[in-house]
């Protein structure tokens, strides 16, 4: 019997994806779905549901979705029914990927509430995905059955689900708000806050939504009368307080005990939230008695003029307090040298370059500047040579400029974010790399670009998707491309940049010139995967990319 050329690969590709070896799977998965072949789905499916590595299993996902559906949709329905938990969960995955709603019917009742918290999340973002018009108001009553389970990451994933189905979600989430037990009604109320205001966050909308349930909110009804000592323990407003509301009229029980103790309705419940509500907008007990008992007061003119006396009590605080901290901060020995710091701290905010360039020099070795004064002259600099000598002087203080920075990176104003990221980048310590780390997937594309190239030098590899973000987009990409090159210090790590790199060569979606610059970025990854990448792309169809890996080829001696 004669054996093929084709056939040999298929044996290959099917031989790298049982080898021991994580890298030499994820490199046997790309490759099987560049040249997809109806043989290769059975172990794909089969891979799934025993791939121990997550990156392995995402890239055997992206290869069942470059075979035909009428291959991979009957297997992956046969999977979510099977018994191994990851076989189930991997199989929704990849269903929810491929996008076909002939899967829908598969994705019964028991598989959105498994037993299994990962195979139930799964089952949640698949039905949302895939679920037709017509059907999502009746995936929601299921979805919200599942309101209050397990821990924050398992509710805010059926949060997202239940948003993502959008309007439809309402009648059922305000129908569990409605319901008896507290952590459900949380849940079901911080999901509509998130469904009105998706900026709100998550664990802010859960915390307001427990509040507000203690205190017998949420459209529960009404319960049982409650005595002063539980309705202070929910409330926190202390026993001694609700008997001076009572003594003013605010808030009186609506009846008592036999024995003469105070018992307080659902209604007034709410009444002492009204009053601590308002209280913390900074009214008066009677300006609040006002607004709660008079039809026909107007707080407009009473709110207007509590905004304008706050705003300038706080500027006024506000400045004193900037300037306290910043004096005791840099602990002066004496007068004398406190007031070198105040002379200091003025040569900073000078309407003159030069003499805040100096200032920010100084500060290293003479006077030390408090942290904040700096951190805060960073994001304000627009001179480049200040906004240098200001990053030098940071990166040397006594630390805690990390926390600051990483505070900036979510300011509205694009220019702010940029100058915190690049000072991040550039202190030397542990604490800036941890927040490095998580900027990383920050949503503004300067700030991921930042984070990746201080990251990529101190070896961290995880920087390797942004970077190639980068090269794509265009953006410092060759930057980029030399911080690839630089990481690919081990085999292992070569054989995974240019694993990922030709992914992103082969997607569909990516334009032709970003497919030039991917290519090029192979240029100094070392090792033979890399020589095997540029040799197949040397062939390719786009004569821009095919000119440039031959060119790279000569230039490695066409091997690596």
């Amino acid at each position: 019997m004669t054996v093929t050329g084709q056939d040999s690969d298929v044996a290959r590709g099917l031989d790298g994806l049982e080898d021991e070896r994580a890298s030499a799977r994820l490199r046997a998965a790309l490759a099987v779905g560049s040249a997809p072949d109806p043989r290769y789905v059975p172990k794909l499916v089969e891979r799934c549901a025993t791939e121990p590595e997550f990156f392995v299993r995402d890239m055997l996902t992206w290869a069942l979705t470059r075979h035909p559906v009428g291959l991979t949709l009957p297997a992956l329905l046969g999977e979510v029914r099977a018994e191994r938990a990851q076989a189930r969960s991997q199989a929704l995955h990849t269903l929810s990927k491929i996008g076909d709603v002939r899967a829908y019917p598969a994705i019964t009742p028991a598989l959105l509430s498994d037993a299994d918290e990962e195979v139930a999340r799964s089952a949640w973002r698949a039905a949302v995905v895939l679920a037709p018009e017509e059907e999502r108001p009746a995936l929601a009553e299921v979805l919200v059955t599942q309101l209050g389970r397990g821990g924050q990451e398992t509710r805010r994933s059926l949060s997202r689900a239940l948003v993502a189905l959008g309007e439809v979600t309402v009648p059922a989430l305000r129908a569990a708000a409605g319901g008896t037990g507290p952590e459900v009604r949380a849940h079901a109320l911080a999901t509509e806050q998130l469904l009105r205001d998706p900026d709100s966050g998550f664990a802010g909308a859960i915390e307001e939504a427990k509040r507000v349930v203690a205190l017998g909110g949420a459209g529960g009804g009404e319960h049982e009368p409650v005595l002063i000592g539980e309705v202070a323990r929910r409330s926190g407003v202390s026993a001694r307080m609700l008997r001076h509301y009572e003594s003013l009229g605010l808030v009186r029980p609506s009846g008592r005990t036999g024995s003469g103790y105070r018992e307080y309705s659902g209604a007034d419940i709410r009444r002492i939230l009204h009053v601590e509500s308002l209280r913390s907008l900074g009214l008066s007990l009677r300006e609040i008695g006002r607004a709660l008992d008079d039809p026909g007061f107007t707080p407009s003119a009473l709110v207007g003029d509590l905004i304008r006396q706050t705003r300038a009590r706080i500027a006024a605080q506000t400045e004193l307090l900037t300037r306290l901290r910043r004096i005791d901060a840099a602990d002066p020995a004496d007068w004398e040298e406190a007031l070198q710091v105040v002379a200091l701290l003025h040569a900073l905010w000078s309407r003159s370059a030069d003499a805040r360039q100096r200032a920010a020099l100084s500060s290293a070795d003479e006077v030390p500047v408090p942290v904040e004064a700096l951190v805060e002259a960073v994001l304000n600099e627009p001179d480049t040579n200040v906004a240098g000598a200001l990053r030098w002087s940071l990166a040397r203080s006594a630390g805690g400029a990390e926390e600051l920075l990483a505070q900036a990176l979510d300011s509205p104003v694009a220019a702010v974010r940029e100058r915190a990221a690049r000072a991040l980048a550039e202190l030397p310590d542990e604490g800036a790399a941890g927040r490095l780390h998580e900027a990383l997937g920050h949503p503004d594309a300067v700030v991921r670009a930042h984070a990746a190239l201080s990251l990529a030098t101190r070896g961290a590899t995880g920087a390797v998707p942004v970077l190639i973000d980068m090269v794509v987009a265009g953006r410092r990409d060759t930057d980029a491309a030399d911080a690839l090159g630089a990481l690919a210090a081990d085999r292992t790590t070569a054989d995974r940049i240019t694993a990922a790199v030709t992914a992103r060569i082969t997607e569909p979606t990516t334009p032709a010139a970003a497919r030039g610059r991917l290519t090029q970025a192979l240029a100094d990854v070392p090792g033979q995967a890399a020589s095997r990448a540029l040799a197949e792309l040397a062939r390719d169809e786009d004569r821009a990319v095919s000119l440039t890996a031959a060119y790279l080829l000569r230039l490695r001696g066409g091997t690596g």
